[in-house]
């Protein structure tokens, strides 16, 4: 799966999560060695700023990922291909005015679709 298409943010949050906790553990561990070797307690605090500073860029990347989902963002551009040209195909479609495009949820879309039409005549016997 590709994670730069993907429109679930619990995909992106829970691989980002996993990557910051792991690298949390470690720093944390590495400043209760290094407290505990040398009786200096400063290596501990260091290492919480560290990772205080770690959630911190955690949480402007969560921020930066779903950005699109929070402000509602539009379809790909193949998608937006894709539906004028199934309206063009739609015989009372004189011409499209305007779409607009919004994801509601990972796989709920909102369209909008102003078009001009044109009233087709039927003969009728």
């Amino acid at each position: 799966m590709n994670f730069q298409k993907s429109k679930d943010p619990s995909i992106i949050t829970i691989m980002a999560e996993d990557s910051t906790a792991l690298l949390g553990i470690a720093i944390a561990g590495v400043g209760i060695f290094l407290s505990d070797r040398t009786g200096n307690s400063s290596y501990d605090s260091i290492s919480s700023l560290a990772i205080g500073c770690i959630l911190i860029v955690f949480a402007f990347f969560l921020a930066r990922e779903n950005k699109g989902l929070l402000i509602g963002e539009s379809i790909s551009r193949k998608d937006y291909k894709t539906i004028v040209s199934l309206i063009q195909e739609i015989l009372e479609v004189n011409r499209i005015i305007a779409i607009r495009t919004m994801y509601l949820a990972p796989q709920d879309v909102l369209v909008t679709i102003q078009v001009n039409l044109c009233i087709l005549h039927h003969k009728t016997f």
